[in-house]
């Protein structure tokens, strides 16, 4: 990621950087916010799709997420796959402790195509409502 460094430099971006994933994508969103605390200051991972993926990378997200939580803000949404439900839980009883800067949002009860805007709509007002423009 040594990109990112040449990109601060050299353009008037924010000094934060956002990830954001939907579905399978959000796996992979999660796992690089988990992963590289020092590269991401926030994740909005929308409907992610965490009966996918095997207990350990479970683990390793719950323990890297815990460790590195703390200032960072993350969002996460539930979408209505039934088989997500359990790892959203879990995942939300894990870190709960880590951050006061973590929404975790239930839209199962929404159409799926649709928690990609309703769930980026709610992540960005909850991530940006401190800022005063």
């Amino acid at each position: 990621m040594r990109w990112l460094g040449y990109i601060r430099v050299n353009f008037n971006v924010a000094s934060f950087t956002l990830i954001e994933g939907f579905s399978t994508a959000a796996n992979k969103a999660l796992a690089l916010f988990a992963n590289y605390p020092q590269h991401y200051q926030g994740a909005i991972i929308i409907s992610p799709a965490l009966e996918l993926a095997d207990t350990a990378w479970h683990d390793k997200i719950n323990q890297s997420l815990k460790q590195n939580l703390a200032n960072r803000a993350l969002y996460l949404s539930l979408g209505n796959f039934a088989g997500n439900r359990l790892y959203f839980t879990a995942l939300q009883k894990y870190v709960s402790s880590a951050s006061n800067h973590s929404v975790f949002e239930d839209l199962s009860q929404k159409n799926y195509l649709s928690t990609a805007v309703l769930g980026f709509n709610n992540a960005v007002e909850h991530l940006f409502a401190d800022c005063k423009f």
